[in-house]
């Protein structure tokens, strides 16, 4: 018997559409890097277009985005560790990824709100 959490996700919200989808590709863009791939003064900058971009603030985009780019996923997401990790990345401004290296990324500057990349 199928419950109703097979079928859909749940998000960090406000909008599980405009979270889950954007943390799973965050991560798997992470995850899919090789060490020769990252130099010295790497850095991610991530471009929100469509509804991402003119909605995404609101339905909690941007945060969706720097919680898969640190490795969380929607299914194992627990709100109180995902709160000190993204406080960290805001400081640090830079991700350490395991067996790649070091990249900047800082989600002040480097989440984009790309309106005419539609």
């Amino acid at each position: 018997m199928l419950s109703v959490l097979d079928i859909f996700r749940v998000g960090i919200g406000p909008s599980s559409s405009h979270t889950v989808g954007p943390m799973r590709i965050a991560k798997r863009f992470v995850s899919s890097l090789e060490p020769h791939q990252v130099k010295p003064g790497s850095r991610v900058r991530i471009h929100l277009i469509g509804s991402l971009a003119f909605t995404g603030t609101g339905h909690g985009t941007p945060k969706a985005v720097v919680l898969g780019v640190l490795g969380v996923d929607p299914e194992t997401y627990e709100p109180g560790h995902a709160s000190q990790l993204s406080a960290r990345l805001g400081q640090q401004k830079y991700l350490n990824i395991e067996g790649v290296g070091t990249i900047q990324f800082d989600p002040e500057a480097d989440i984009i709100f790309d309106y005419d990349g539609v």
